[in-house]
């Protein structure tokens, strides 16, 4: 019969090797698809290119926005009449929950301290600029 030590062992051995292969980066989905459809624009670290693409990391800006971007994400921005090629391309085909998943990955991984916005929320700024 195995000694009890060897028991613990094992058993320790089962938990780091799990919690090793757990994938621990929250919202995985949203870095993809950031990489995806907002990076070619915005910059992989969101530091965007001056008035063509905006800054993803100007923090206090995102805030009073947070209402606006999954309307902008879903249809787009028009560009600035002064600004050649300064609009943003629609992506309706996104679903809420990726549009949420890009939303929190760039509240809390490029812009940082923004607290993440939940489906529910998503669903509702979204129904609102539906109705206009």
């Amino acid at each position: 019969m195995p000694s009890r030590s060897w028991i613990i062992g094992g058993i320790m051995f089962m938990v780091v090797h799990i919690f090793e292969s757990c994938d621990f980066n929250t919202y995985a989905q949203g870095k993809v698809l950031y990489d995806k459809h907002c990076s070619p624009c915005h910059m992989n670290d969101g530091s965007g290119l001056s008035l063509l693409y905006p800054s993803l990391m100007d923090t206090k800006r995102l805030r009073t926005i947070q209402s606006e971007i999954p309307c902008m994400i879903k249809n787009g921005v028009a560009p600035v009449d002064s600004i050649p090629n300064s609009g943003m391309t629609a992506f309706p085909n996104l679903s809420e929950i990726e549009i949420s998943n890009i939303i929190n990955y760039i509240n809390t991984q490029l812009a940082g301290g923004i607290d993440p916005v939940t489906f529910l929320e998503i669903n509702a700024f979204l129904k609102k600029c539906e109705s206009g």
